[in-house]
């Protein structure tokens, strides 16, 4: 349903998604998800937090690969 918003431009969206990527109490693949869906929008905030999540074990990988996106 999350994904769906987005994809249809709900602005009340993106604060639940960046908090999905650092709600280190959720799974890596909810975490990873929300961290794609941002990414793929070259979401601003998102790239704010994408270097304090390469600290981050389960998301280093998707992390890069979202800084990959904002290239």
């Amino acid at each position: 349903a999350l994904e769906l918003s987005y994809q249809f431009g709900d602005p009340a969206i993106t604060p639940l998604l960046l908090k999905n990527v650092a709600d280190t109490k959720k799974t890596p693949a909810e975490r990873e998800r929300a961290m794609q869906l941002l990414a793929r929008a070259k979401d601003a905030k998102l790239a704010e937090q994408l270097p304090t999540l390469l600290n981050d074990k389960e998301l280093r990988t998707a992390t890069i690969r979202a800084l990959a996106m904002y290239d």
